[in-house]
């Protein structure tokens, strides 16, 4: 049986460009509807609800996430955002662990998110994702959250809670403040390249530690970060003069 979607965007060649190359790569998906805009989108989403929705963020008069946050049931709808924004949009997404492809698609991409849907891996957004997804990219202050997919839930966590984070084979375990941890389906290295702007400072090959959170360094046996939870986190013998620094700016400030 073939899902059923709906293009949102606010560009004609856009929405024909993917139309066709879901025709041609991902036959199981048939798209039922098209939209330009917010109200259009709306509509048609009352009015045929989808499978699934691939969302433009930028529509012109308003953005994919004002179309979620105004649709009654959010939670229910599966949604692939389309976007021809570069970095800061593309950390908004990672950040709030929503799917993605960036113009222009490419096939592989396209194949790619269209299986985790068929096979039922991609869930249905929640409003806080797009909270947080929205929140970045409309401001760079406050303090900033990320949501954190298992595979049970998806959980919402300020930046501030996060201790440290230890590299598990292709996992990666979250050690947050209240002696709380998460375990994500997710390499250290791609959240060192997401929190790294965020004041997270890779001090070994499997650690990442948030340098608010550093309590002291301790030179014995090689080197040791302790943090505020009492752990002691190695520090690899190249990363020494760099965690040095970071500890003898941080007394500056």
């Amino acid at each position: 049986m073939k899902m059923r979607a709906v293009i949102v965007d606010d560009e004609a060649h856009a929405r024909n460009t993917l139309r066709a190359m879901l025709e041609i790569y991902t036959p199981e998906i048939e798209v039922i509807a098209e939209a330009h805009d917010v109200l259009g989108a709306l509509k048609v989403i009352k009015e045929v609800q989808p499978d699934v929705i691939f969302l433009d963020i930028n529509l012109g008069s308003g953005s994919g996430f004002d179309v979620l946050q105004l649709t009654p049931d959010p939670d229910t709808l599966k949604v692939i955002f389309v976007t021809a924004y570069e970095e800061y949009a593309i950390k908004a997404f990672k950040f709030s662990a929503l799917d993605y492809l960036v113009k222009p698609v490419l096939p592989d991409e396209l194949i790619s998110a269209c299986q985790k849907i068929c096979k039922n891996n991609t869930r249905a957004v929640n409003k806080f994702q797009v909270e947080v997804a929205g929140n970045i990219l409309n401001s760079e202050t406050g303090n900033k959250k990320i949501v954190l997919k298992t595979s049970e839930a998806m959980h919402l966590v300020p930046l501030d809670e996060i201790i440290h984070c230890k590299s598990d084979d292709n996992y990666t375990l979250f050690q947050l403040t209240g002696n709380r941890s998460i375990l994500v389906s997710k390499t250290l290295r791609e959240f060192e390249e997401l929190l790294s702007p965020s004041g997270f400072v890779r001090v070994h090959n499997s650690h990442l530690i948030n340098q608010k959170h550093i309590l002291f360094f301790d030179k014995r046996d090689g080197g040791f970060i302790i943090m505020k939870d009492e752990a002691r986190i190695p520090v690899s013998s190249r990363k020494k003069d760099m965690v040095v620094q970071l500890i003898q700016n941080m007394e500056n400030i």
